[in-house]
């Protein structure tokens, strides 16, 4: 069975085909959510915990919503894949089994990222910058579309979504550092970098990054013009304008800043 939470939920079963997870009504949705909570976690959980991470706490008790959904839940995926155990307190927990040859698509995430890190602190860029593509082409959401759509809203599940997000810019940052200390700059990577600007428009670090690699390609008018659009998003988006980094790489930038030049 192949999981993929990163875009869309997406499951394919044992022999290879797809699974129809209709999308549309509410609970269709809550559905989705429930699986992405179990995929995600990936051992057993109590009927508590899975409560709070599909729903804010309330006055409302969603024993019974929970109980049916982990029916229609058993319905679409793999027999005997989501199984009900026992624990020694005389409670139950669901439990989605992993199988030998099972995939999760944050699972690989992970691991792309990890061997990128290593082998950047190995001094293999390459290899890094391999990796840390496969990591980011993992990820399935076109432009304008939410990355994690399928994730519950729920307080408690938010520190997972937004943890995975946070790695997901990371990646972006150490994957346009490695193409400026190889000596990369130029449209080319200009176009990158504004493709993760489109998923992370709030990224004043990305914007640096798109600063240096004009003014490396010889292009100071394009650096600055960068950084009016970046001091035009920031302001828009959350009513700050360029922060103190911003503002010194387009001092920098405006002074010639010989530092600021690519050192083989």
């Amino acid at each position: 069975m192949r999981i993929s939470l990163l875009g869309d939920l997406i499951i394919t079963d044992d022999q290879g085909e797809r699974i129809d997870l209709k999308e549309g009504s509410r609970r269709q949705r809550r559905l989705r959510n429930l699986i992405c909570v179990l995929a995600l976690h990936g051992g057993p959980l109590s009927p508590h915990r899975l409560k709070t991470l599909l729903w804010d706490p309330d006055e409302r008790d969603y024993t019974s919503a929970l109980t049916t959904l982990v029916y229609k839940a058993r319905a679409v995926l793999p027999q005997n894949r989501l199984v009900t155990e026992a624990v020694p307190s005389g409670g139950q927990h669901y439990h989605l089994l992993r199988l030998p040859g099972d995939e999760i698509d944050v699972d690989r995430f992970h691991d792309a990222v990890d061997f990128g890190l290593q082998a950047r602190k190995a001094g293999q860029p390459q290899r890094a910058i391999e990796s840390f593509q496969d990591a980011l082409a993992l990820w399935r959401a076109q432009p304008g579309d939410p990355l994690l759509p399928d994730f519950p809203d729920a307080l408690a599940m938010r520190q997972h979504r937004e943890s995975l997000l946070a790695r997901r810019r990371a990646v972006t940052e150490q994957l346009g550092e490695v193409h400026l200390e190889l000596g990369r700059h130029g449209p080319e990577l200009a176009e990158q970098i504004r493709t993760w600007l489109m998923f992370d428009p709030d990224n004043e670090y990305l914007y640096q990054l798109l600063m240096v690699n004009w003014y490396r390609a010889g292009r100071k008018g394009q650096a600055m013009q960068a950084f009016q659009e970046a001091s035009h998003v920031l302001d828009e988006l959350i009513k700050t304008g360029p922060g103190p980094a911003l503002n010194r790489i387009r001092d920098r930038i405006r002074n010639d800043d010989p530092t600021l030049a690519w050192q083989p």
